[in-house]
């Protein structure tokens, strides 16, 4: 039996859009306090998707900045604390993994992302999940739509 061109490529559509999934957990209450995120360098894939998600929104970001700081008093009882300095409030962690290209343009990704709270340590939301770099995007501004 021979397949058609047309119903081989329609069944590939279906197959590979059955394939997409993600998940996330939100852990905010409101609006951010402040509205500047670490992110990562680059503008392919997660990291340009997490980029235009906040700088469309208003938000300042950062690539570096990270440093040590040491405060406190040094004599006859010794008090010095020492911790990272980050010049956002919140920083954006990703991994991920191209799998594919998505039918309408653009890599499909597996993907892991964390918005932590530099100031608490606490994590604000986090995603998973494997789709299209664009429908991640969406996914992103639609999830932290309140916390932007």
């Amino acid at each position: 039996m021979k397949i058609k061109p047309t119903l081989l490529a329609a069944l590939s559509v279906i197959f590979l859009q059955g394939c997409m999934s993600g998940s996330n957990e939100v852990y905010f209450d409101g609006p951010a306090e402040d509205k500047s995120i670490m992110v990562p360098p680059g503008i392919r894939g997660i990291s340009g998707a997490i980029k235009r998600t906040f700088k469309s929104s208003g938000w300042v970001t950062y690539v570096t900045g990270k440093s040590v700081v040491s405060t406190g008093t040094v004599g006859k009882y010794t008090n010095v604390t020492t911790g990272a300095k980050y010049p956002a409030r919140y920083s954006a962690f990703t991994a991920q993994q191209q799998f594919d290209w998505c039918i309408g343009g653009g890599p499909a990704l597996h993907y892991d992302i964390s918005i932590v709270d530099n100031k608490t340590g606490q994590e604000v939301a986090v995603f998973s999940g494997s789709n299209c770099e664009k429908a991640i995007e969406k996914e992103l501004k639609a999830t932290l739509a309140g916390f932007l």
